[in-house]
């Protein structure tokens, strides 16, 4: 768990193990050993993502944690190394992702590396970038990287965030109202997951947030 970068926690909320083999797995592979807090939701124990998150983040120890979705996986050995060597460039305040969104005109504008879905297809090319990170408005929850001095000043909002949207959304928030950035780093990361859900709590929360 330790190295040149100190411990890295590895914190997933999961709903079922055959799920959590996903990310697990890919764990199992890379060459920077890694703190794991695997959160057990099965039993709906958790009512919030938030609070999930923050439980786990109580039991690590990590200097940079990183929240991430069952569905992730690092795509070859050396892909959570060099994710944790690109996040240094954060600083306290900051929040990391490897997923971000900008706006280009009255257009949201995806910004990734990562592929996604089973058959790992990567994103439009007008959403890649070239640089080791790039600064976007939000980043998109399957990862967020924390360094652990930016959760311990703010935890995830329990209050704002009560459910299972948006918590990505509320610390970029954060960040940028205090004068820091959200950063998308790139990585070789695939996401089952192609999108999120938009139901009544995505929108229920949303009000909350722009409130």
């Amino acid at each position: 768990m330790t190295g040149e970068h100190g411990i890295v926690s590895v914190i997933c909320c999961f709903t079922s193990e055959e799920a959590l083999a996903y990310l697990a797995d890919s764990l199992d592979e890379q060459t920077l050993p890694c703190e794991r807090i695997f959160v057990d939701n099965q039993e709906n124990r958790f009512t919030s993502a938030a609070a999930a998150l923050n439980y786990g983040a109580t039991k690590a120890t990590g200097d940079l944690m990183l929240f991430c979705h069952q569905d992730i996986r690092f795509k070859d050995s050396h892909a959570l190394e060099d994710l944790v060597t690109s996040c240094d460039e954060l600083q306290i305040g900051d929040v990391g992702g490897v997923a971000g969104a900008i706006r280009a005109g009255h257009r949201k504008v995806t910004k990734t590396n990562i592929t996604h879905s089973p058959q790992e297809v990567r994103y439009d090319r007008r959403d890649w970038f070239y640089t080791s990170y790039i600064e976007v408005e939000s980043v998109d929850e399957c990862v967020i990287a924390l360094r652990r001095e930016t959760w311990e000043v703010a935890p995830f909002d329990e209050r704002l965030c009560d459910g299972w949207h948006l918590y990505a959304v509320e610390r970029c928030l954060l960040a940028r109202a205090t004068g820091c950035r959200a950063l998308a780093f790139d990585a070789r990361i695939n996401h089952l997951s192609v999108s999120g859900t938009m139901d009544k709590a995505f929108f229920a929360c949303l009000r909350k947030l722009v409130a």
